[in-house]
């Protein structure tokens, strides 16, 4: 990946100006996870400072022209297949193929003003050598799927992938300017661009509105037994679009924002058993027992503001 430093208090950087592209000679003089830099401006020519300004990490470098803002991706779960529903067809390394490529193309280089480290938990642990070549993480955990429901462990295996970029920045001092949790069974079809957002005091997806696919793959999940066509529950073809019938929730291909509010919301998994024991099952809250409104309750709960982006998947 792209070379990168700290940037931090003192460091002398490049600093591209807002709304220009001329670059001026600065100081980083204050540094916080999750806001702008404060810089000293210097005077072309000598050493005398002639502003203070804050800016974006995206708009500095270093003296020798490396990138000052680090975003992490923090990959998560199954890889999942390319034919069907994973509990019937396994996770394979063509899907993951598949997955990185767009991942690569529409989330990473896109965001090239970003020096990304990668890291990765899976509990396929036959495919830890493919993710290795996929995307070169710089820690790797594939381990034995707990025994534990469904939803427990999607939210487990969230949790674990944001500890290790956590123990990361523990053991080298520093955060993150933006952290990205995301699904390895995704194929991203047009560019996601992250840099604009940092720094940012949000937590940002994809939008909840979504439309009855029939042209995708058949979901084969009935959400009520009656047998009323006209309701989107009952149909059992097209793609589970929860949105269809419930007015809040989250999607959970991915998930952005700043290091430490993603640390925060990573363990919304955790919460789960209160939040039942709290609303009950078949509530407004909670319709349905999937993370999608888990994962709306815990970053309410936690005082997330909510981001939304919209691409198409």
């Amino acid at each position: 990946m792209a070379t990168t430093s700290s940037c931090g208090r003192g460091s002398q950087v490049w600093a591209r100006i807002t709304g220009g592209e001329k670059w001026q000679k600065a100081e980083v003089i204050q540094r916080e996870p999750g806001k702008e830099v404060v810089v000293a401006l210097f005077e072309a020519g000598n050493r005398s400072i002639s502003s203070r300004t804050s800016l974006p990490a995206t708009a500095l470098r270093t003296r020798l022209g490396g990138l000052c803002a680090r975003a992490a991706l923090c990959l998560f779960g199954r890889v999942g297949n390319l034919h069907g529903k994973f509990h019937e067809a396994g996770s394979s390394s063509e899907a993951l193929e598949v997955s990185a490529h767009s991942v690569w193309e529409n989330v990473l280089r896109v965001n090239s003003d970003l020096a990304w480290d990668i890291f990765a938990h899976t509990w396929d642990e036959p495919l830890a050598s493919a993710i290795s070549e996929a995307y070169s993480p710089v820690s790797l955990v594939a381990e034995p799927q707990p025994k534990i429901g469904d939803v427990e462990s999607f939210g487990e295996a969230c949790r674990r992938s944001v500890l290790l970029k956590a123990e990361k920045e523990a053991r080298e001092g520093f955060h993150y300017d933006l952290a990205v949790l995301m699904r390895y069974d995704i194929f991203v079809r047009r560019p996601l661009h992250f840099s604009s957002l940092v720094p940012t005091d949000r937590l940002w997806t994809g939008y909840w509105c979504s439309i009855h696919a029939e042209d995708l793959s058949v979901r084969e999940i009935v959400l009520t037994e009656d047998q009323i066509e006209g309701d989107v529950r009952f149909r059992a073809s097209g793609v589970l679009a929860p949105s269809q019938f419930s007015a809040t929730g989250l999607h959970d291909f991915w998930f952005a924002s700043a290091s430490r509010d993603l640390d925060r919301f990573a363990s919304w998994g955790q919460a789960v058993p209160g939040y039942r024991e709290r609303y009950g099952l078949s509530s407004n809250a909670i319709p349905v027992h999937v993370g999608h409104f888990y994962t709306y309750l815990h970053a309410r709960d936690i005082g997330l503001r909510l981001g939304y982006l919209g691409i198409s998947y």
